[in-house]
C-alpha cells in the first residue's frame, strides 16, 4: 500500500503547493509578463549602462596610459635642463681645484690673490651669463683662504661640507665632488637664501695628496630656473632627495620640509629612477617623478588626477545622456506591447490557477483564446486539463499494482532459497545416517514454515521476527556444531518495532557462511537500536521519523572493497541474491533514503545494517533507547 499512498501524497502536495502559489487576485499585483517585459527594460537599460561604464574605464585605461608614457616622456625631458645645470656647476668647479695656479696657491702659497681672484670671478661671470649663479670658496687644509663674496659661508656649515667631501674623497677617489643641501640662510634674504653647495678637493699634481677644498655655493634659483617654465595652474613641479624633503620649488617656504605628499617618493625609494603614483594622502593627484641623473635628487611632477581626465569625463557624461533619452522612448513601445500580448496571457494563467486550485472543469472560452501561437497554446491547456484527472488515476492504480508485484516478487524469490538450503542440509545428515539430528532440524524447520506460510500479515513485530530467527539458527546449529556463536542485543523498546517478516533470515545465513571460511569459532552479534541522533521528542518525532537500525555482524573473512562495491548490484548469483532482495524490501516498503548498508574490512568482518522507519505497536515512542538490556 505504501506505493500508492505515496503517489497520492505526492499528488496532494503539488496541488497544495500550487495553490500557496497562485494569486490571491490577478489586480493585486503585476503579472508574470509585465514584471518580465519591466525586467527586459531594466536589463537592457542596465547592460547599455554597464557596457558605457565599462567603455569609460577601458578608455580611462588605455587614454590614460597614454597620458602617462606622454607626462613620464616629458618629465624625462624636463629632467634634462635640471641635469645639465648640476654637469655644468660640477665642470666649472672642477676647472678650479684642477687649475695649476690656484693648485700652486695653495701648496706652495706662489701666485698673487689677486690673480687668482680675478680667474674665478672670470668664470663666475662665464657662467651668470649662462643662469648659473655661484660663489666661490678656497679652503686649505686649516682654514678659508678665499672668498669670493661677502658674506662668507658659516664656519660650522662650511666643516661639515668639508667633512662630507674628504669622507667621500676616502670611499671614492675618482668621483669626490659632493653635492649637499640646502643651505638657508637667516641673515640673507635675496638670491642665497636657499642654496646648495659642491665641494671638490684640491690635490697637489706631484703627490697626488689633498692640499685644500674649493666648495661651490649656488642658488636655489638656479635650479628652480631649469623647470619653471614647465608649471601651470593644475600641475606642479619640484625637486626633492629621496627622503622627500623639498629641495626647490615654487614656494621657497616649503624648501628643507617634507613635501606635503611626502609618502609618494618613500614608498617609491628601492627604485630610486623613475616612477608614479598616487598619494594616500592626496588621492586626486597623481605625481610623476624621475631622477636627476648624477644625483640622489628627483624632479616631481604633481598633477590634477581631474584635469587629465576631463575629456573622458565629457565623454561619459554624454553616453549616460543618450541612455537616459533611450529609456525613456522605450517606454511608449513597452506599454503598447503589454496591452496587445498580455490579454489572452493573462487569461490563460487565470484558469491555470483555477486547476491549480483543483477546479478541473475550468476551460479557456474561444473569446480569451487570443491570436495565433496563443490559440494553440489554449487548445492544448483545454486537452491536458480534460485529460488529467483520469490519467492520475490511472497513473495511480498502475503504481499500486506494480509495488504489490514487486514485493510478492521478492519475497518468493527468498522463500525458496531458504527451503533450498534447509532441505539440504536436511539430507545430508539423512545420508550420515543422523536421524536424531535430522528430525530435530526437521521440527525446527517445520516451526519457522509454520510462522512464515501461516501469517497473512507482511508486517510483524521484532520480537516474532527473532523467535522465527532463533528456530533458524538452531537449525543452523544443528548442521554446523560449535563453529559459531550468536548473541542477541535487542532492547525491550525496540521489540516492539514493525519490521517486514523473515527480513533477518537472509543476513544471517550469509554471516553464518562467510564466518565458517575461517578456521575458528565465529561470533555474530545481532543489535538493534533506534537512531541516537534523532531527539526523542512529540515535536521532532511529527518532523522527522525515528529510524530503526538492526545490525547483524560477525568476524568472519570479511571483503575487500571490490567485492564489497558488487555485493547489492543486481545479478543472479545466488550467495548475493538475500541481501540485494533485502535491501529491495526495504527500499519498497519504506522509500529510497532506507535500505541496507554494509561495513567490511578483509580479514576483520562484516557488519551489515538494516534502517527502516519506527513503527511500534503498544509501546510509546517517547521511550527510552536503552532499556530493557
Amino acid at each position: 500500500m505504501r506505493g500508492w499512498n505515496e503517489i497520492r501524497s505526492r499528488i496532494s502536495d503539488s496541488i497544495r503547493e500550487m495553490k500557496h502559489a497562485a494569486p490571491k487576485g490577478s489586480g493585486r499585483r503585476l503579472s508574470y509578463m509585465k514584471r518580465y517585459f519591466l525586467k527586459m527594460l531594466l536589463l537592457i537599460i542596465i547592460l547599455v549602462g554597464v557596457l558605457v561604464f565599462m567603455m569609460t574605464r577601458f578608455s580611462k585605461s588605455v587614454v590614460g596610459d597614454e597620458i602617462i608614457s606622454l607626462h613620464r616622456s616629458i618629465l624625462n625631458q624636463t629632467i634634462r635642463q635640471p641635469a645639465e645645470t648640476i654637469r655644468s656647476l660640477k665642470e666649472s668647479l672642477e676647472k678650479i681645484t684642477e687649475n695649476t695656479r690656484v693648485i700652486d696657491w695653495i701648496v706652495g702659497g706662489e701666485g698673487d690673490t689677486e690673480e687668482i681672484d680675478a680667474y674665478i670671478r672670470d668664470e663666475i661671470y662665464g657662467n651668470y651669463k649662462k643662469g648659473n649663479k655661484f660663489r666661490i670658496y678656497i679652503y686649505d687644509l686649516d682654514e678659508l683662504r678665499y672668498a669670493s663674496d661677502s658674506p662668507e659661508l658659516p664656519e660650522e656649515e662650511a666643516r661639515e661640507a668639508l667633512k662630507q667631501a674628504a669622507l667621500l674623497e676616502q670611499k671614492n677617489p675618482k668621483d669626490n665632488r659632493y653635492l649637499g643641501g640646502p643651505l638657508q640662510s637667516g641673515q640673507e634674504q635675496g638670491l642665497y637664501r636657499h642654496s646648495f653647495y659642491l665641494t671638490q678637493p684640491i690635490k697637489d699634481l706631484l703627490s697626488g695628496s689633498v692640499c685644500g677644498y674649493a666648495l661651490m655655493q649656488f642658488s636655489e634659483v638656479v635650479l628652480y630656473d631649469s623647470y619653471s617654465d614647465m608649471i601651470e595652474k593644475d600641475r606642479d613641479y619640484c625637486i626633492v632627495d629621496a627622503e622627500g624633503i623639498v629641495l626647490s620649488g615654487k614656494n621657497k617656504n616649503h624648501i628643507g620640509l617634507p613635501y606635503q605628499k611626502n609618502d609618494i617618493v618613500i614608498q617609491n625609494r628601492e627604485a630610486l629612477g623613475s616612477g608614479y603614483g598616487i598619494s594616500k594622502a592626496f588621492p586626486d593627484n597623481v605625481y610623476f617623478y624621475e631622477n636627476i641623473s648624477g644625483t640622489e635628487w628627483f624632479l616631481l611632477e604633481n598633477a590634477d588626477i581631474h584635469h587629465l581626465f576631463a575629456p573622458i569625463d565629457r565623454m561619459t557624461f554624454f553616453s549616460f545622456l543618450l541612455l537616459a533619452v533611450f529609456a525613456v522612448c522605450f517606454l511608449p513601445v513597452t506599454a503598447v506591447s503589454l496591452r496587445v500580448i498580455l490579454k489572452p496571457i493573462d487569461a490563460i494563467k487565470n484558469k491555470m490557477d483555477m486547476v491549480a486550485r483543483g477546479e478541473l472543469q475550468a476551460r479557456i472560452e474561444e473569446a480569451e483564446k487570443g491570436k495565433g501561437e496563443l490559440s494553440e497554446i489554449a487548445d492544448s491547456f483545454n486537452y491536458m486539463v480534460g485529460k488529467l484527472e483520469s490519467q492520475v488515476d490511472e497513473i495511480g492504480v498502475m503504481e499500486r499494482k506494480k509495488h504489490l508485484l514487486q514485493l510478492d516478487f521478492l519475497q518468493t524469490q527468498i522463500n525458496p532459497h531458504f527451503i533450498y538450503n534447509t532441505l539440504s542440509s536436511i539430507r545430508f545428515y539423512v545420508e550420515m545416517g543422523k536421524n536424531e539430528a535430522a528430525e530435530k532440524m526437521l521440527i525446527d524447520f517445520s516451526k519457522i514454515l509454520r510462522k512464515t506460510l501461516s501469517s497473512s500479515e507482511k508486517m510483524i513485530s521484532l520480537r516474532e521476527e527473532r523467535e522465527t530467527l532463533l528456530y533458524y539458527i538452531d537449525l543452523q546449529k544443528a548442521r554446523y556444531r560449535d563453529r559459531f556463536e550468536v548473541e542477541f542485543d535487542m532492547p525491550e523498546n525496540t521489540l516492539s518495532c514493525i519490521v517486514p517478516d523473515f527480513i533477518l533470515q537472509p543476513i544471517v545465513e550469509n554471516a553464518i557462511f562467510y564466518s565458517l571460511q575461517k578456521k575458528q569459532v565465529c561470533h555474530i552479534v545481532i543489535r538493534s537500536y533506534l537512531d541516537a541522533d534523532v531527539h526523542l521528542t512529540e515535536s521532532n518525532f511529527q518532523t522527522r521519523p525515528r529510524t530503526l537500525c538492526i545490525s547483524v555482524k560477525d568476524d568472519g573473512i570479511g571483503m575487500d572493497e571490490d567485492k564489497l562495491s558488487t555485493v547489492l548490484d543486481k545479478g543472479m548469483n545466488m550467495n548475493k541474491v538475500g541481501l540485494r532482495n533485502v535491501n529491495e524490501r526495504l527500499k519498497l516498503n519504506f522509500g529510497e533514503e532506507y535500505g541496507i548498508r554494509i561495513l567490511s574490512e578483509e580479514g576483520v568482518g562484516t557488519e551489515v545494517i538494516l534502517s527502516m522507519p519506527v513503527n511500534m505497536r503498544g509501546k510509546n515512542l517517547d521511550e527510552n533507547t536503552d532499556s530493557g538490556r
